[in-house]
């Protein structure tokens, strides 16, 4: 019985350690793609500094950004699917391409509710986990192939008999999806990040580092899940002007550009030391060049190629310091406004706060 337990558990270590392996590759495919968003963000916002402002080309270079940064999920969760194609020898491009149907159907049926925009990238990540294994498990059955005629060829074969497995689970991961986000709409989890601003600053900062490091850890939109939190950041920045104005001292320099100039350094999880480190003394050479690669990106806190490149997301190993790193940011920033070492940001950081907190 022990020994039954023991095998049992053993399988599951496995199956665990497959997915997170997947889960891995499937965002080191996705490379490319991200350096090629990354460089026009880049090149958008090195404009838009030098200009002081936006012109109808930089407008378009945004634009085609945001556009390219919408695909994310459905990329990710084709190289996923992919990768548990090969694990579970299943015919790869169909099990990839009816991921992004199912994808597609979840952005399609929920694509005016809050909650798809905070849950989407996750949900590309979690569905191709069960679904494959689950297609897997009834492609081999044999009764419920339309064809076996070996004169066919392999292709058309394979692709046939895909089709009552996909629709099967299809209407599993609907059931699912939709679940999920009844239950998110139903208990309206973007309000639960509702807080109190002005009784502490200091905390709501802190609660908001914290938070927005753990969902992009978990391939959340950290920007989307806590927008209720920004606008009231946002705000702090007004309040922070009138108190330099008037030569006083406020405790809401703790605000929009307060978070992207000092806590967010490099991006969500202030990476910019990580960056460093791995280039200084990485001893994979892979790591390295991706360090190299980040780098330009981490000096304007776009770290979209180290959080899937290295990768961040889903890596066990680095959430304690991608967890506690905005947090020692902020005391130690804190400290020094408050001690007057430093002025307060009252301005309006554009550069460094939309890269860290909408991209990540």
């Amino acid at each position: 019985m022990y020994a039954r337990k023991a095998k049992q558990i053993a399988q599951w270590k496995q199956v665990f350690s497959s997915q997170m392996q997947a889960i891995r590759e499937g965002l080191l495919w996705i490379l490319p793609c991200l350096m090629v968003s990354q460089l026009i963000l880049f090149i958008a916002s090195i404009g838009e500094f030098s200009h002081g402002g936006r012109t109808p080309w930089l407008d378009f270079l945004f634009e085609l950004y945001y556009y390219l940064n919408n695909l994310f999920p459905i990329l990710l969760t084709a190289a996923l699917s992919f990768i548990l194609a090969m694990q579970w020898r299943l015919p790869r491009p169909p099990i990839a391409l009816i991921s992004i149907v199912y994808l597609g159907l979840f952005h399609k049926l929920f694509q005016g509710s809050d909650s798809r925009l905070v849950l989407e990238l996750i949900i590309s990540v979690a569905t191709p986990l069960y679904s494959v294994p689950m297609i897997a498990a009834i492609y081999k059955r044999r009764w419920l192939r339309l064809v076996s005629n070996e004169q066919l060829s392999r292709i058309v074969r394979e692709s046939l008999n895909l089709i009552l497995p996909a629709i099967f689970v299809g209407v599993v991961v609907i059931c699912i999806n939709s679940s999920v986000m009844v239950f998110a709409e139903k208990y309206n989890i973007i309000s639960l990040t509702n807080m109190d601003y002005e009784s502490s600053p200091l905390t709501f900062g802190a609660v908001f580092a914290a938070v927005n490091s753990v969902l992009w850890f978990m391939g959340i939109h950290g920007y989307y899940a806590l927008l209720p939190w920004i606008e009231v950041l946002e705000q702090g920045i007004v309040t922070t002007q009138q108190a330099v104005a008037l030569g006083q001292f406020t405790s809401e320099f703790v605000n929009y550009s307060f978070m992207g100039v000092f806590v967010f350094t490099g991006g969500s999880g202030a990476t910019l030391g990580l960056v460093v480190v791995l280039i200084l003394f990485a001893k994979s050479k892979a790591h390295r060049l991706i360090a190299i690669a980040s780098l330009p990106l981490s000096l304007f806190n776009i770290n979209e190629v180290l959080l899937f490149g290295l990768p961040i997301i889903f890596n066990p190993r680095l959430f304690l310091p991608f967890l506690l790193a905005p947090f020692a940011n902020l005391i130690t920033a804190y400290i020094a406004i408050s001690q007057g070492w430093v002025v307060p940001q009252h301005q309006q950081c554009h550069l460094a706060v939309l890269s860290s907190l909408m991209v990540g």
